[in-house]
């Protein structure tokens, strides 16, 4: 048998039966949630945790106003820290862990995930489909940060993949409430505006998103006229721990040359107090390319280059920002997507083991931020932030924004 009969004949084999193929893929790809379960379980998480823990308990005995005017360290939308109080107190009825029920509502925004990955690689192949299910199912660095570290991002992260992928429906309205879903989590996927904006096909299209991101404003509104001055210094000026990611990781090694210190002082401190504006700056100008470009570049692509931007230019770090952009690669470009999700769980996974104080159920306590060690492939991770971005410019949407075509693959096997 000649070297060139094997392939054909393996093609052959995946062709005749490409059905149950696909079936078992998605087996895999269920297995992979179900095992999401069993570590949340098995898992407590890192110090995100304990300090949701503490949010909820102040939540049901204060409310959530007085968390805005007198916990330090609060920085959430109201309406998660309203379901952290909940949870807590079905775990205190039903005699069950907090740090499992609320890893929960990740676990189901995991699911929602890979079903709209699922649904949008349909189109192509059932097999294709099934196998980016069963990829993201066992993508590490979601999977870690869903079973593990015990913060709500799998949520931003799903939702903002649902607004990307209804703006290029062209559902407006539904887009805009996605958005102002995920800004109910999280202020960070405000981000996607500009982005989302410019991929809408007409101005009423844009009417329409913004109604529906009013609607998500309303949970804002009693905070907002009740206890503004907590909200904007807790929430609005809050930054994350800057120096363990990054620029700012770099300049911190700056600062050690001898007479430059003066000099990386001065960028460190303006790169944490101004850092932030860069980030929105590139998501605005990005946003003015596509539209100047008659929508070059699709909805998912767009909000997957705005996260990976965060992630590059972000003045304070959190080791669970690197999964916002992973369920979004999985609809673009599927290669890269595993490729990105891999190396960032290989550093996460070595993150939380370095810091595995060594007991059950596994607790990560970040004592004194990202071990040097880890962070020398957190770089990597870093540049391919960098390279990834690129990637994904380099390449027009088929068709140019909204909906692939259904005969037009959407991922580049280059990666």
């Amino acid at each position: 048998m000649t070297s060139a009969a094997v392939p054909a004949r393996f093609q052959a084999l995946i062709t005749a039966h490409r059905a149950r193929l696909a079936v078992a893929l998605l087996v895999v790809g269920a297995l992979g949630l179900a095992a999401r379960l069993w570590v949340s379980y098995l898992s407590h998480g890192s110090n995100d945790i304990n300090t949701w823990g503490w949010f909820a308990a102040d939540e049901r005995l204060h409310g959530v106003g007085w968390l805005y005017d007198h916990r330090d360290g609060f920085n959430h939308p109201p309406l998660m820290v309203m379901m952290a109080g909940a949870l807590h107190a079905l775990a205190e009825k039903a005699r069950l862990r907090f740090d499992f029920l609320f890893k929960l509502p990740s676990v189901a925004a995991d699911l929602a995930a890979a079903l709209l990955i699922h649904w949008r690689w349909r189109r192509q192949s059932a097999l294709l489909a099934a196998a980016a299910f069963a990829l993201f199912c066992w993508n590490p660095a979601s999977f870690l940060v869903t079973a593990h570290h015990g913060n709500t991002d799998p949520l931003c992260a799903t939702l903002s993949l649902l607004a990307g992928l209804l703006v290029d429906r062209g559902n407006g309205f539904a887009a805009g409430l996605a958005l102002g879903g995920a800004v109910n989590v999280k202020l960070i996927p405000v981000l996607l505006l500009p982005a989302l904006l410019s991929a809408l096909p007409s101005a009423r299209a844009c009417l329409r998103f913004a109604g529906g991101l009013a609607l998500g404003a309303v949970p804002f509104i009693p905070v907002l006229i009740g206890h503004w001055p907590g909200f904007y210094r807790r929430v609005l000026a809050y930054r994350s721990f800057p120096h363990e990611w990054g620029i700012t990781s770099m300049l911190a090694s700056f600062k050690s040359l001898g007479h430059l210190r003066e000099v990386g002082a001065a960028l460190d401190s303006f790169w944490i107090a101004r850092g932030s504006l860069f980030i929105l700056a590139g998501a605005v100008a990005l946003a003015a390319v596509n539209r100047a470009r008659h929508r070059a570049w699709d909805a998912p692509t767009l909000a997957a280059c705005v996260y990976l931007l965060f992630i590059l230019l972000a003045p304070g770090f959190g080791l669970q920002y690197l999964i916002y952009p992973i369920p979004l690669l999985f609809v673009v470009r599927l290669p890269r997507a595993v490729f990105y999700s891999t190396l960032a769980g290989a550093f996460m996974l070595l993150v939380y083991y370095s810091l595995w104080t060594g007991g059950r159920p596994y607790y990560s306590e970040f004592r004194e931020g990202i071990p040097a060690g880890a962070k020398v492939v957190g770089n990597f991770v870093w540049l391919l932030c960098a390279t990834t971005i690129v990637s994904l410019l380099r390449r027009r949407s088929p068709g140019g924004g909204g909906e692939y075509p259904a005969a037009e693959p959407s991922y580049s096997p280059r990666g």
